[in-house]
């Protein structure tokens, strides 16, 4: 009986080995992203940017050559940005997504193979290893209070998973710096392209996950809620700097350097009234001054939510508007079909009724747009008839004034065009009008368009040249979804909006590729000119990257030079010497901008 009990005991633990190694085995086949149990971070995130590459690899050897040169750009970066999604980021995998990016929308070869050659080219020198990276010292978790806790801002957009990942240099610095990554990048891949270059200053590092990237919940949002989150790390840190971050000081010097949509939320975060402003209540408890905050790095963000779209939209191609929307999980028609719901809902019928397919496939610039407004229930020939009755355009148009005897003798040459008299007038029709006003004014000076621009408005009783943004930010409220509403959209959206500036005596760094595609450089030259203006903030230094693209540093351009700047940077503004910093001459040799 007792070699009976004991064999039922043997089969006993035999079946519960087998249940458990079955469960592992379940376990492993469901989430083979269990790197504890499986293999090795570095492992595990190499197998990631492999397998990324080949995926990409395959596509790009498998793409029709003869295809449509536009239609295989748009293509191309929805690949590379689903792609992006389904490998897990171990840094190495959105370098090599931007760098692609990057190559697709600044490519002038204009045929589909030059292209597809192109990338080959790039995959080829990609190699099969990701960039080093280091692992944190502590990923750490937040709740996003200021969104949570503001009454302006709908309670759908509270995250309570946010996550950043922490670098301890030296447990005894005061120094730290905050990173905030761009579009499809992680906390871990911003720390990878230029955690190092702070880490040799003896600076620790936090590199927040935005909303909806790395192991941060929430959906992305474009910059403003991303910079109260921001603002939310920086103030845990001023406060649990030895329970949550394991340093022995405090911090005394902070700098907060972003990339992209990072560049954005750093903007956003340094002019917002709200923080400045701050009187120690809830949720706006301290300024970025009382928090130590000394300095910021804008690499290639963008000032304005609607403006970098309506950028894109009207700039006669739409390779970075598929970028932009794709990483937000919008397609192209989603998004013009949203637009032209919005139209409706204005009243504004002539939109609605637009084939948006030339616009999907490359087209739109802004004389299209002019002419699709132009199209509204008939007002703008109506005006100009009405103009032509009176004989008085001062009246009618008292900007046109300005512009001096051309608009008369353009006047008189419209006057004798021949239609059928619809509206009274002897020889002229709507149709007529129209055709040959658009025609006449695209010969003429910018004065003039300028002039048919303002026509056009007071012939709507609209500001035509918002009414694209108009649009714009109504489907980003409603499509994207950014935590801002049509009360406070103006406020927020726009970085430099009215009463808008950088902290008191803060430092400030701008870097941007002058051959960006996808954040037009003037961004860049917005920013410097605001400082400039307001003097309030000490810009630096303005590095004007000839040629370069995109998030340069992320795809592994000028990384000798972006190192040496931000050293001098971190040094002057750690030690207060930021008065011998020179910025007078922005062709200086990037190792000895500092004295």
């Amino acid at each position: 009986m007792k070699k009976e009990n004991n064999q039922k005991k043997l089969w006993g633990i035999i079946g519960l080995v087998a249940v458990v190694v079955i469960f592992v085995g379940v376990v492993l086949f469901i989430n083979p992203k269990d790197k504890d149990t499986k293999k090795t971070t570095e492992e595990y995130e190499a197998q990631q940017y492999r397998m990324f590459t080949q995926e990409v690899s395959d596509y790009v050897a498998s793409y029709d050559t003869s295809a449509n040169y536009d239609t295989a750009k748009s293509d191309l970066i929805a690949q590379i940005t689903q792609s992006q999604k389904k490998y897990e980021d171990g840094a190495g995998v959105s370098s090599a997504a931007n760098q692609l990016v990057n190559n697709i929308t600044s490519s002038v070869s204009g045929t589909t193979e030059g292209l597809l050659d192109g990338l080959t080219s790039i995959i080829g020198g990609l190699g099969d290893t990701i960039m080093g990276n280091a692992d944190p010292t502590n990923t750490l978790s937040l709740r996003s209070t200021t969104a949570c806790d503001d009454g302006d801002i709908d309670a759908k957009y509270c995250v309570d998973g946010l996550s950043a990942k922490i670098y301890v240099t030296n447990p005894n610095s005061n120094k730290w710096a905050v990173l905030v990554h761009g579009f499809m990048m992680s906390g871990k891949a911003m720390h990878t392209a230029v955690g190092s270059m702070y880490e040799a200053q003896d600076y620790n590092v936090m590199a927040v996950d935005l909303r909806g990237f790395g192991d941060s919940d929430g959906s992305v949002a474009m910059g403003y809620l991303e910079s109260l989150d921001t603002y939310d790390w920086i103030k845990d840190l001023n406060a649990n700097w030895q329970s949550r971050y394991g340093v022995n000081v405090a911090p005394q010097t902070i700098v907060v350097h972003g990339i992209s949509l990072g560049g954005a939320t750093t903007l956003q975060l340094a002019t917002n009234p709200d923080i400045a402003a701050a009187n120690g209540t809830a949720p706006y408890t301290k300024n970025l001054t009382q928090l130590n905050v000394k300095g910021f790095v804008d690499d290639c963000g963008y000032t304005s939510m609607s403006g970098i779209i309506t950028g894109m939209l009207s700039g006669g191609s739409t390779d970075q508007l598929s970028s932009l929307l794709g990483s937000l999980d919008i397609s192209k028609i989603d998004f013009m079909s949203e637009l032209q719901k919005v139209a409706s809902s204005l009243n504004l019928d002539a939109l609605t009724n637009i084939d948006i397919s030339g616009i999907i496939g490359g087209k739109g610039t802004t004389d299209d747009y002019l002419n699709y407004f132009e199209q509204f229930s008939g007002k703008f020939n109506e005006t100009i008839a009405n103009a032509a009755q009176s004989n008085n355009w001062q009246t009618t148009v008292p900007e046109v004034s300005q512009s001096g005897n051309d608009w008369q003798s353009l006047y008189e040459n419209w006057q004798s065009q021949v239609g059928s008299g619809q509206y009274q007038i002897p020889g002229v029709d709507s149709s007529t009008v129209t055709d040959w006003f658009n025609n006449a004014t695209k010969k003429q000076t910018s004065t003039t368009s300028n002039a048919k621009v303002t026509l056009v408005e007071n012939s709507l009783g609209i500001d035509l040249t918002g009414l694209l943004d108009t649009l714009v930010e109504t489907v980003i409220m409603d499509l994207v979804g950014v935590g801002l509403n049509d009360n406070n959209y103006d406020k927020y959206s726009n970085v430099f909006s009215e009463g808008r500036r950088f902290p008191a005596n803060s430092n400030v760094v701008i870097i941007h590729g002058t051959a960006d595609t996808t954040v037009p450089h003037s961004n860049a030259d917005t920013v410097a000119e605001h400082i400039n203006n307001t003097k309030d903030a000490n810009l630096l230094y303005k590095w004007d990257v000839s040629g370069g693209a995109h998030a340069t540093i992320v795809v592994g351009m000028n990384k000798t030079q972006y190192t040496n700047l931000i050293g001098n940077f971190t040094n002057c503004v750690a030690n207060n010497q930021c008065s011998n910093f020179n910025s007078s001459d922005s062709s200086a040799p990037l190792n000895s901008i500092a004295k």
